[in-house]
């Protein structure tokens, strides 16, 4: 404490050595030190701790039994207490005045610094509000530099300035994709019109459209705009809207409008003292309507006048199949007759697109998907589009992960859609080849010669025709074939004998089936009907006892049964009939294939559906199914069903 000065810490630290003293018996080391804290009182004035010395050193005298310095002590004590109180009476005054004083000189610095504050404040808004406005006039002057380049002499980093500039205007985003608005922003020229200046009239042809990027110079309230003029009831012209920075004037131009029905006259800047001029991007009609009719990629550009495009190996996926489908079909093109996108990572999505192009298009005629991943879905989009496109005549599918699913959505078009005549799925898990020609990437596409409203051939009958199913009242017999007949009976039958037991099979390892089977023994309420036969009943809406042949495979898919080709055949073969004709119009050619009448199917396999096949033939009358085609019932095949119900 003496180092440093402290005598406030130095008088507190004697206090304590000899309180210290005092505890240990030593009285005369503790009254030096009290003394010592006695002088630096007296030094300071401090009658508050000269009261306290003078009371510490009395009470050693105390102890020490020297009663007249106690005393002694004790009145110096006393009139130091009182010279104390006088002090604090005589600075109470002074105290107060000094404290207003203080008061009142901080309000005063406060208000200077409020003062302060608020001019720095006020310097420092109105510095940044400079620097913005430098910023947008190098930012306006650097656009404008790009603008009155030519558009070869524009670079990638000028193209991607002006196309940010072109993404902000929501109608171009419904009307151009960012390759086009990029394509747009290479062909865009400048104007600079000065305000009051009038952009177009009532009656001016609309060959143009402008984008506002500002003014100069820059001003704090005002970055450009355009009022828009029109007539009012009185026929006095006012202005009906404006459009300001960042917006798009002239848009009836883009929209093919031939002339103007409205004026527009370049916003006063409201001030007197200064005259401003805007600066414009320009997007001329011609350069509008060329580009929104051209598909630009990296690989490949699709011109409105091209009627063949080539855009295999273009890494599109489904979404550069979206762009590619979405122009044909925003830009109404009606020239494109071939469109090749093979090995393009087209999936689903992609092919939905597609889809939607075959429902709008009616000049493509060769279309090739193959070498993509479109997959049984994708096949199911297409094939519902393809019912409402009357002129796609060659259709690549080839290598597209398909399976039997696409095989009976695909003959089920064929049958129904009249214009299909070539039709490539080779590499796929399906085999197509005997009801359409395959074609490759000729120039020739053979007609389909097969009638497709009569059964395929089973594989096992390759050399037997099958004739088709007639109605009693019709001719005598409902088979006809002549010396044939015999021998197709025999075959049918020993192939539904087999295809029945690899049928029965899958019900066997199907897991699904054998859930629906527990619940249904476990149930307490009367037995209804077994699941197969309530799952038929359910996909039967018009209650018919026929059902198409994809609808059967759904049901079967359902429970997870699989069924191939030849076994689908096969039940076609011996269960199916040709409807009748009355169902249709007379003018309609799209007559479906024959109808699988499943009662005859559930009862070998299942069992109790003799009361279906009774309704089945007393509704029909005159239909005639053969019954001599059906198995002989044996040991686990027939009446009593794969289940026999406990």
């Amino acid at each position: 404490a003496k180092v440093y000065g402290d005598r406030a810490a130095e008088g507190h630290a004697l206090v304590r050595t000899a309180l210290l003293h005092e505890q240990l018996g030593d009285h005369a080391q503790a009254l030096e030190c009290h003394h010592r804290r006695l002088e630096i009182a007296i030094e300071d004035e401090n009658y508050k701790d000269q009261a306290d010395a003078y009371n510490n050193i009395s009470h050693n005298y105390l102890m020490q039994g020297q009663m007249a310095n106690f005393r002694l002590m004790a009145e110096k004590a006393r009139k130091a207490r009182r010279e104390a109180r006088r002090g604090i009476e005589r600075g109470s005054s002074a105290a107060v005045e000094k404290a207003e004083a203080y008061l009142l000189a901080g309000e005063t610095k406060a208000k200077q610094r409020e003062e302060e504050e608020r001019i720095q404040k006020e310097q420092a808004r109105e510095s940044q509000e400079a620097d913005v406005m430098d910023a947008e006039h190098e930012s306006l002057m650097g656009l404008v530099e790009i603008l009155k380049r030519r558009p070869e002499d524009r670079d990638d980093s000028d193209l991607n300035l002006l196309s940010s500039i072109l993404d902000e205007i929501p109608y171009l985003h419904v009307r151009t994709t960012a390759v086009q608005r990029r394509e747009l922003g290479k062909r865009a020229i400048y104007e600079k019109h000065q305000e009051a200046f009038p952009l177009y009239e009532v009656g001016d042809s609309a060959n143009k459209a402008w984008i506002v990027l500002g003014c100069t110079p820059v001003l704090p309230d005002y970055s450009g705009s355009v009022d828009i003029m029109g007539v009012d009831a009185e026929g006095k012209e006012e202005i009906m809207f404006v459009i300001h920075n960042g917006e798009l004037v002239g848009q009836d131009a883009l929209d093919g409008a031939p002339l103007r029905l409205d004026s527009a006259i370049v916003s006063d800047d409201g001030q007197d003292d200064v005259i401003t001029e805007n600066h414009y991007l320009t997007i001329l009609r011609e350069d509008f309507e060329e580009t929104i009719a051209t598909f630009f990629h990296h690989s490949f550009q699709c011109f409105p006048y091209d009627e063949s495009l080539k855009a295999q190996w273009a890494d599109l996926g489904d979404a550069g199949a979206r762009d590619i489908c979405w122009h044909l079909i925003n830009g109404r093109n009606e020239t494109l007759t071939s469109l090749d996108l093979q090995y393009n990572n087209i999936g689903t999505d992609g092919a939905q697109w597609v889809a939607d192009l075959l429902e709008s298009n009616h000049t493509l005629r060769f279309l090739e998907l193959s070498n993509n991943c479109i997959g049984d879905t994708g096949v199911k989009l297409i094939c519902n589009s393809l019912l409402q496109n009357p002129t796609l005549q060659s259709l690549g599918l080839r290598a597209n992960l398909l399976t039997e699913v696409s095989s009976w959505l695909l003959r089920d078009t064929v049958a129904r859609n009249t214009s299909l005549t070539a039709l490539d799925v080779k590499e796929n898990d399906i085999s197509f080849a005997d009801l359409m020609p395959v074609y490759s990437s000729s120039s020739s596409h053979p007609k389909r010669t097969r009638d497709y409203r009569y059964p395929i051939s089973l594989r096992p009958l390759a050399e037997i025709v099958p004739a088709p199913r007639k109605r009693l009242g019709d001719d005598a017999a409902s088979w006809t074939g002549g010396p044939a007949v015999a021998q197709q009976k025999a075959l049918v039958s020993d192939c539904i004998e087999d295809v029945l037991r690899r049928l029965m099979n899958s019900i066997s390892a199907s897991d699904k089936y054998a859930q629906a089977m527990y619940k249904w023994n476990l149930s307490e309420e009367p037995k209804g009907m077994l699941p197969l036969k309530k799952a038929f009943a359910k996909a039967d809406v018009e209650r018919r006892l026929m059902l198409d042949r994809l609808r059967v495979m759904e049901v079967l898919k359902d429970f997870k049964i699989r069924i191939d080709r030849d076994m689908g055949d096969t039940l076609v073969q011996v269960y199916g009939l040709d409807p009748p004709k009355e169902k249709f119009a007379d003018n309609t050619s799209k007559i479906p294939g024959p109808e699988i009448v499943y009662p005859f199917l559930i009862e070998v396999v299942e069992g109790n559906c003799q009361d279906e096949i009774a309704d089945f033939f007393e509704r029909k009358g005159g239909w005639d199914l053969q019954p001599n085609l059906l198995p002989t019932p044996r040991k686990g095949v027939g009446g009593a069903g794969l289940f026999p119900v406990s």
